[in-house]
């Protein structure tokens, strides 16, 4: 499947969010998440690789031997990670079902501190961040 690269970085952080939080979702859903997180977060380092690269090529080392981009390269360091960011790659992945991903609207968990909360097993923004890589079923 073709994904943008953006995509790539805003579905990997989401989903990773939805995981750590132990999100109440149907098995089905869960397995997919966990299985499309995987190959997400390769790629994801792949593409922080080519970040420090541009980093490192428009920045500066800092006293604490840590890379910052120069001022004077902001922008230009900003127009090749945009583009690195709307490329288009294959990622060999398949779109979850929004079948797998319905579950009541809220649920009340009890937290690791033990303080009762409702959540939302996948919020409506969390949807649109994940974009292509949830389709409906045909």
């Amino acid at each position: 499947m073709k994904v943008k690269v953006g995509i790539i970085l805003q579905a990997q952080s989401v989903l990773k969010k939805i995981i750590e939080e132990k999100r109440p979702l149907p098995t089905k859903g869960k397995y997919r998440i966990v299985r499309l997180f995987e190959t997400l977060t390769k790629e994801a380092d792949i593409i922080e690789g080519q970040r420090v690269v541009l980093i490192k090529q428009f920045g500066i080392v800092n006293s604490d031997n840590s890379w910052q981009v120069e001022a004077r390269n902001v922008e230009r360091f900003q127009a090749e990670w945009n583009k690195i960011l709307e490329d288009e790659i294959d990622v060999n992945i398949q779109p979850i079902p929004l079948s797998y991903l319905e579950a009541p609207a809220q649920v009340e968990i009890v937290g690791d501190d033990g303080i009762r909360k409702m959540i939302d097993p996948i919020s409506l923004d969390e949807l649109l961040f994940l974009g292509p890589l949830v389709m409906e079923e045909q």
